[in-house]
């Protein structure tokens, strides 16, 4: 099948559930109720009510398509363990675990509202098209109120963006770092069917968009993430090459050129010791070296943990506070978390949690390796979107603690949508004896969404 032969349902109207699965990716990666404007929406209880929807709608379309029961069973067996571990934890009453205990009940609900409220690959095109509009609207905004003077904190001795609705907190730049550098390989859809100019430009400014907001927000470990995974998509997939890590090279040189004092040494500081910028600043150089060291640390003090409790963890969001707890722990004023996906995930949920864990990212990951050798465009290029997301989550988790993003859930849901469409479409294919081999045959009762 070629393009031209997928644009009639590709472009078809979005169904309730992609709208729905909008207004909550929306939600969940903008946090809009931190602005004045919009509090009313915490008023109405918007996020509960959006919720009780989805699981009306999502409950209504449960039986009308096929769907892989293994990420389903997986994630659901994650997601217990994590209350069990929550439940048995010495931690449990400290305020980041019963945060956890209170609200992330509904960011799990929304795997399964993926799951059976997106129905066809086409309506996994458009999520992840709305997911990438929703980033741009988000940096503009930002970006405007940051050209006035605001949507920034001063963390580690510099100046870093963070979202317009996102500066309330500490680790803000973070969050949107990685928020950003999520939503940039959806951009490649703008002009999957269309390649006008239009379409043209807003993929542009969206990418470019993007690494300059990642840049601005002084996260080292989304920039070597970022540039890791382009240039290994470069090297691999692109017949132009060498003009496009030129191009990428050139771009990268002119904004460093562009880049405020303060950055230069963030981003510089563990290449460029004697440089002439670092005597500029010595506490902000002390100060981004302690944070780079942070990340060994926090694997090293996640396997101390896990010793201390290996088969259920602390419990979720516990981490930071038992890390206080460890021998010769260093005096902190502030609860510190541990920068390490990988430490995070041993020290919280324990051998099980993190077996279960691996176990559906593996399972989906293979998956998506079957589907990106499909004959057809659609599913291989959105399997290849959605392995990038993973890689760059995966390869994050070395500096930063994500276990309980919201992002992993976007990536569980889409991908489960996209693998069983996959394999409902194999299980009617017919064999070189045009019969229907009963072992591919779908489950009986289960109906085609396509």
């Amino acid at each position: 099948m070629n393009r031209s032969a997928e644009v009639t349902s590709a472009r078809a109207t979005p169904s309730l559930g992609v709208w729905l699965i909008w207004l909550y990716a929306f939600w969940i990666l903008t946090t809009p109720y931190l602005s004045p404007k919009l509090s009313f929406l915490a008023t109405i209880r918007f996020e509960r009510l959006l919720a009780g929807i989805l699981i009306c709608y999502s409950g209504s379309q449960m039986g009308v398509c096929y769907r892989n029961s293994k990420p389903l069973i997986l994630f659901g067996t994650f997601f217990l363990i994590c209350l069990v571990s929550s439940f048995t934890s010495p931690l449990g009453g400290i305020e980041r675990a019963e945060h956890w205990l209170a609200e992330y009940w509904k960011v799990a609900l929304l795997f399964y509202f993926i799951v059976y409220s997106v129905q066809t690959k086409e309506h996994v095109y458009l999520v992840l098209l709305g997911i990438s509009a929703i980033s741009l609207g988000y940096q503009l905004l930002s970006w405007r109120d940051f050209m006035a003077g605001g949507s920034y904190v001063f963390q580690q001795g510099i100046k870093r963006m963070v979202g317009i609705w996102s500066g309330g907190g500490i680790g803000a730049a973070n969050g949107y770092a990685i928020t950003t550098l999520f939503a940039l390989p959806f951009f490649h859809l703008w002009t999957y069917y269309d390649n006008s100019w239009k379409r043209r430009f807003v993929k542009m400014l969206g990418v470019g968009l993007s690494i300059a907001s990642i840049v601005f927000s002084g996260t080292r470990g989304a920039i070597l993430v970022g540039i890791t995974v382009v240039a290994s998509g470069v090297l691999i997939f692109s017949r132009r090459r060498i003009q496009l890590l030129a191009l990428a090279a050139t771009v990268l040189g002119v904004a460093y050129g562009f880049m405020p004092e303060d950055l230069r040494i963030r981003y510089t500081d563990q290449f460029l010791p004697h440089s002439e910028s670092r005597a500029t600043d010595t506490k902000a150089d002390e100060i981004a070296s302690s944070s780079a060291e942070g990340r060994i640390e926090g694997l090293k003090d996640g396997y101390a943990l896990f010793l201390q409790r290996p088969l259920l963890g602390w419990g979720p969001g516990t981490s930071g506070a038992a890390r206080d707890s460890l021998p010769n722990a260093p005096f902190r004023e502030e609860e510190l978390q541990l920068h390490s996906l990988y430490g995070q995930i041993i020290a919280e949920v324990g051998l099980l949690g993190t077996l279960f864990f691996i176990m559906l990212n593996w399972n989906l990951i293979a998956s998506l390796l079957r589907v990106v050798k499909s004959s057809i465009p659609l599913e291989r290029t959105l399997a290849g979107l959605l392995l990038t997301s993973f890689t760059i989550y995966w390869l994050y988790g070395f500096i930063s603690h994500t276990l309980f993003n919201q992002e992993w859930i976007l990536l569980f849901g889409l991908s489960t949508v996209l693998i069983s469409e996959y394999e409902w479409a194999r299980s009617e294919l017919p064999t070189e004896s045009h019969l229907v081999d009963s072992s591919l045959q779908s489950p009986a009762g289960w109906g085609t969404c396509g």
